[in-house]
C-alpha cells in the first residue's frame, strides 16, 4: 500500500535526523492526512505508528473544524513549540483544516519557519496550499495525498519522474546543464525533490550521505532565496 511506503520514507528520514522543520499534507481527503500526522507524531514520540489512548507529551493536536485558530490560540501553539521536548527529539504541532487559520494564526507560524527551533516540526493539514498566505507555503515542503492514496497528479509526476531519472544518469557536467535547465523551465518543483528522496532511497545505505544534504538543501530552498541550481548541486556530489 502506498502508505505503507509513505511510512518507510518518513522512518529513514527521522532515523537519520533529516526530517523537513514543517509540511503542508494537502488534497481532499483532509481527515486521512490527519489521522497519518497523529500518527506519525505517535511515531516520533514512541518509536509505534498505533496511535493509543495515551497523551502524547510533545505533540499537539488542533482542528479547524472545531477549534478558533485565531491569535491567542496561535500565542499558545508559538509557546509550545519553542519549549524543548521531554520525551521525544520534536515539538510537533498538527493542524487539521489549517485553512482556518486567521491572517494573525499563519503570519505567527511564518515567523517560526523562518527561524524554526532546531527541534520543531509543524504540519497543516487542509486541501489547497494556496489558501494559506504564500510566504508560509513557501517555507514548507509541500506532499498531496490523492483520494486513491497516491500524493501526485499524474502529470507532474510522470514529468518529475523523467527529469530525476535523466539527472542521475548524467555525468557531473550534463547534470549541472540539466539542472540550469530545470530552474530556468520552474521543474524544480516538491514533487521533483519527493521523486528523487524516492530514487535515492531505494539504496539507502548507499545515498545515505546524499539523503541527509538533499533534506538539508531542500530546507535551505524552502526557507531562503537561494539558488536552487547550487543547491542541488551539492547534493550530486554525493551520488
Amino acid at each position: 500500500m502506498r502508505a505503507d511506503k509513505i511510512k518507510k520514507d518518513f522512518e529513514f528520514l527521522i532515523k537519520n535526523k533529516a526530517l523537513s522543520h514543517g509540511y503542508i499534507f494537502h488534497g481532499e481527503d483532509v481527515s486521512s492526512q490527519f489521522i497519518f500526522a497523529k500518527e506519525m507524531a505517535s511515531y516520533l514520540e514512541k518509536g509505534s505508528w498505533e496511535v493509543g489512548e495515551r497523551v502524547l507529551s510533545d505533540a499537539r493536536f488542533l482542528s479547524g473544524l472545531n477549534e478558533k485558530l485565531g491569535i491567542d490560540k496561535s500565542r499558545s501553539f508559538v509557546d509550545f513549540l519553542y519549549q524543548f521536548p521531554v520525551a521525544s527529539e520534536n515539538r510537533v504541532l498538527v493542524v487539521e483544516h489549517a485553512d482556518k487559520l486567521t491572517p494573525q494564526a499563519q503570519n505567527a507560524l511564518l515567523k517560526i519557519t523562518e527561524e524554526p527551533p532546531r527541534h520543531s516540526l509543524i504540519i497543516l493539514c487542509l486541501r489547497h496550499p494556496g489558501t494559506l498566505i504564500s510566504p508560509l507555503v513557501s517555507r514548507m515542503q509541500k506532499i498531496y495525498f490523492s483520494n486513491d492514496g497516491r500524493r501526485y497528479d499524474k502529470e507532474s509526476y510522470i514529468q518529475a519522474k523523467d527529469d530525476v531519472e535523466r539527472l542521475l544518469a548524467g555525468s557531473m557536467r550534463d547534470r549541472s546543464s540539466f539542472l540550469k535547465d530545470l530552474v530556468k523551465e520552474e521543474r524544480i518543483s516538491d514533487t521533483f525533490i519527493t521523486v528523487l528522496m524516492e530514487e535515492l532511497l531505494v539504496d539507502k545505505v548507499r545515498y545515505a550521505r546524499a539523503l541527509k544534504e538533499l533534506a538539508y538543501r531542500n530546507s535551505m530552498i524552502n526557507t531562503y532565496n537561494v539558488n536552487k541550481k547550487l543547491q542541488l548541486e551539492a547534493v550530486m556530489e554525493y551520488i
